[in-house]
């Protein structure tokens, strides 16, 4: 919290509420012993899941206990509870659409309601183990969901940019590292990639007002699970190009690699250690931007404005911060 200049921002009551837990969603119980995890499953209406191991470069079977079993774990907290059947928010990702491209109806209009899950023939299409291990998790979720009237949202985030004021965020973010990467070097590869990323702040009041919106859930009153409830809450395809031209100059993917591999830079160290540089791999689509349906949901919340597209000003923003 104080890394992202919100403690400050807290009152002292404010604070008094936040009671961290130390865990690990690759273990059973989280690694908790009984004791601990019946407090915690007795002490909780709501549970939103945000972990995840984000390794880009991990296989499935190396990136499966956190992103798969981790699901599971959530759910048997949910079931735990010996007051109520505990609520559950888990956060995907958009790119488990990776690769694929809509057809029929979908081309034109998307909808993730009615498009459902990825189908798993298509999971080996996935260019990564990171996006395959969130498209099991979504299975299990709604599957579990429905055999045990568990209320849920799955919510598909776009990559998470930087704080748009601070120009804070993650520094394992691939949007982040790249932008970076191509202001050191002063160049930008010739792809024209596309993909979803929308600062944190713009996520995060989306993402609340749709779980506190009672109609955005599942089941209601203990009702039967009878639809998939996932909401894709990003904003609108983006060109990696259109990140990047305003500081560096266009060149060959290739002498692009090239200077990258050979940059000593921490940036461009981590840009390829952490991510693969084959970024072929990792289009999006058009097709795949937000819904009508979700636009409208969260038009309607008073929260999808204008600020879920990055500008100048945001990059500018993220640029300076990490200069310092």
């Amino acid at each position: 919290m104080k890394k992202h200049l919100l403690y400050n921002k807290l009152n002292t009551q404010q604070l008094s509420k936040i009671n961290v837990i130390v865990g690990d969603l690759s273990k059973n119980q989280f690694g908790l012993n009984n004791k601990e995890y019946k407090l915690l499953a007795n002490d909780i209406n709501l549970i939103i899941n945000s972990g995840a191991d984000i390794n880009l470069l991990a296989d499935y079977e190396s990136i499966k206990p956190v992103n798969v079993n981790g699901v599971k774990e959530i759910i048997k907290l949910s079931l735990s509870s010996s007051k109520i059947i505990v609520p559950i928010v888990n956060l995907s990702t958009y790119s488990v659409f990776m690769k694929q491209e809509p057809k029929g109806d979908f081309k034109d209009n998307f909808d993730e309601q009615q498009f459902g899950l990825v189908p798993l023939e298509n999971l080996n299409i996935l260019p990564g183990g990171y996006m395959q291990s969130k498209v099991i998790g979504e299975y299990i979720l709604s599957s579990a969901a429905k055999l045990k009237s568990i209320p849920y949202i799955i919510i598909r985030s776009p990559s998470i940019f930087s704080n748009p004021t601070t120009g804070i965020g993650h520094k394992a973010d691939f949007a982040q590292l790249f932008i970076q990467a191509c202001s050191i070097i002063g160049h930008y590869p010739d792809l024209s990639i596309g993909f979803l990323a929308s600062p944190i702040t713009w996520c995060v009041e989306n993402f609340i007002n749709v779980i506190l919106n009672e109609n955005s859930w599942s089941t209601n009153n203990n009702s039967p699970i009878s639809k998939l409830n996932v909401y894709n809450i990003n904003s609108e395809v983006i060109k990696t190009e259109t990140l990047v031209k305003d500081f560096s100059k266009r060149i060959d993917f290739s002498q692009w690699k090239k200077l990258i591999n050979q940059s000593e830079h921490k940036t461009c160290i981590k840009l390829r250690t952490f991510h693969t540089l084959n970024y072929g791999r990792y289009n999006l689509s058009n097709g795949y931007g937000i819904s009508k349906r979700t636009k409208q949901l969260l038009i309607s919340l008073g929260s999808y404005g204008n600020g879920g597209i990055i500008n100048y000003e945001m990059i500018n923003n993220l640029l300076n911060y990490n200069k310092k």
